[in-house]
């Protein structure tokens, strides 16, 4: 199982109970204030803007003292009124939820960009970048998270089913005729734990409306809410998280687990299969005779539990590739680790979870996927981290181990822990590096050397100059490298286009080469190798 941590980020928005908690003062004299329960001040609709005193004694109270009272330090009635999810204002309180979902997306943008620029070029200055820049993204999206966890309580705080489904409408940009009565049973069904504060409920809640947006949330969604039947969903708390699983492991988990026991045997032959290649090893399992069994005694189950992380500190750094398979370092957003953990919980309510025995414990490269149940949640089940990424347009994680980040207990990014997770995920994938490196010198090589005798005047070809500067230094990093190789070969298209009655065919082949290289495969990395070489040796170069 999983756990995530973040840092306390305190919402602008603020709820209706903590509004009426702020101290009017006079003079330092007069002290005004109420700590009843914010459902008490929701329990009539105002929809006129001014406070109802019949409703709402406080304010009963503060008009009999307005003379009293100075100006600056006046209750915000209409505040509170807007704090309450009415007819009038449901439709811009879902676009304002929309609004924060987007401005989390984007700020998880720039998160990604900093990663990207560290994980194609590992030097001093992308490092500050990531390590200077990144608390203040996380913290910025929380603030977010807090905005939208807010929207959702006022929908909590609502009986009227119209409004809650235009709500839901707005937020999910469809009709919500049938996810509405699911998340309502959710609702029902996720009371807090002892000492558990109220907020964790109305982030968790926000954070599976977020994934709702998503094919592969609501997928996930729906099937939770049919295994879930009657059972809760208990909503905790941990300093690191977050977590999910059964509220009674000793009991339920043995009912939970799949039936058949993993073959250790064939995976390793799978593996050595696919030259240790785990990315491949988990395509094969996805689409070869890999079953799960459920238990039988699966609907003996009891609850569930939700442990929500309480410190809002976590930002996860997972290492994944690319679609050109190039490995790089990607967060999300926070909604994403709970979808993985409620697929945790599907898991265990299906019967198809994993065993101790079934770890991938002492077994080299297969130890990264720490079981099959964290694979499937990762990667193959349809509703996986996956789809959800694939569908956000994030990277693909490539295992459970490949993650890192700032949590509570790790405040700080060290440089040459990040660096060396990306190196090492290259090795335990596509393993494209090296190789590519060695072509990048080939092609320096190549360009340094001496083509007086393929050009006419003896000077060298200014395609080649050009190419040469480009790869004076070669990065130190996958995606760097590849990102040279893409320079080098708009440099030789150009150049191949332009007209010249001096250009020597050795000068021509060179440029063909590099125009129709491919450094995404091992296969077109040997191809490449064996076209510059038979260059040199033809040209003598």
């Amino acid at each position: 199982m999983e756990h995530f941590q973040d840092k306390t980020n305190r919402s602008k928005t603020q709820s209706v109970s903590d509004s009426l908690n702020k101290k009017t003062v006079q003079n330092k004299a007069i002290v005004l204030e109420d700590n009843r329960h914010a459902s008490l001040l929701q329990r009539k609709a105002n929809n006129t803007g001014l406070p109802d005193p019949q409703s709402d004694v406080m304010g009963a109270k503060m008009l009999s003292r307005q003379k009293t009272i100075q100006p600056k330090a006046t209750f915000n009635f209409r505040q509170v009124i807007q704090r309450v999810l009415n007819a009038q204002n449901v439709a811009a309180k879902g676009h304002q939820f929309l609004a924060a979902h987007e401005e989390e997306r984007q700020l998880i943008l720039k998160a990604n960009k900093l990663l990207q620029d560290f994980s194609e070029h590992d030097s001093p200055a992308t490092f500050h970048a990531v390590s200077s820049k990144l608390t203040a993204i996380r913290d910025a999206c929380y603030a977010q998270t807090n905005i939208q966890a807010d929207l959702v309580q006022e929908y909590v705080d609502i009986a009227d089913e119209a409004i809650r489904k235009t709500f839901l409408d707005t937020v999910l940009q469809k009709d919500s005729k049938a996810l509405k009565p699911l998340f309502n049973r959710l609702i029902n069904q996720t009371p807090l734990g002892d000492g558990v504060d109220a907020k964790y409920k109305k982030i968790f809640l926000s954070y599976v409306l977020q994934g709702m947006k998503f094919t592969a949330g609501e997928g996930r969604f729906k099937e939770l809410m049919q295994l879930l039947g009657d059972r809760n969903i208990e909503i905790n708390q941990l300093l690191i998280g977050p977590s999910a699983g059964l509220q009674n492991p000793e009991i339920d988990n043995p009912l939970g687990e799949k039936t058949e026991r993993r073959d250790k045997v064939a995976d390793a032959e799978l593996l050595a299969q696919h030259h240790n290649n785990l990315s491949e090893f988990i395509k094969a399992k996805a689409t070869g005779a890999y079953t799960r069994t459920a238990n039988p005694g699966r609907a003996e189950i009891g609850d569930a539990t939700v442990n929500m992380e309480r410190s809002q500190t976590l930002l996860p750094i997972y290492y994944g590739h690319t679609a050109t398979k190039d490995i790089q370092a990607f967060t999300s957003p926070m909604f994403a680790a709970n979808h993985h953990e409620l697929g945790h919980v599907v898991n265990k309510l299906k019967g198809m979870a994993g065993v101790s025995a079934d770890k991938y414990r002492g077994e080299p490269i297969l130890n990264q996927l720490t079981d099959e149940e964290e694979m499937h949640n990762i990667s193959i089940d349809q509703h996986s981290d996956k789809a959800l990424t694939d569908q956000m347009k994030l990277p693909e994680r490539i295992a459970h181990g490949a993650m890192g980040g700032l949590d509570a207990a790790s405040p700080a990014l060290d440089r040459e822990s990040m660096a060396t997770d990306l190196t090492k995920w290259d090795t335990l994938t596509y393993n494209l590096t090296p190789d590519r490196k060695k072509n990048l010198e080939l092609i320096k090589r190549i360009a340094d050397a001496n083509w007086s005798e393929h050009t006419k005047y003896g000077s060298k070809p200014s395609g080649v100059k050009k190419i040469m500067e480009k790869v004076t230094s070669i990065n130190n990093k996958g995606l760097g490298i590849k990102k040279q190789f893409e320079e080098v070969r708009k440099i030789a298209i150009a150049a191949a286009a332009e007209k010249s009655s001096n250009r020597s065919v050795h000068t021509s082949d060179f440029y063909t080469i590099l125009s129709q290289m491919n450094v995404d495969s091992s296969d077109g990395l040997t191809a490449l190798e064996g076209k510059l070489n038979t260059l040199v040796a033809n040209g003598k170069l």
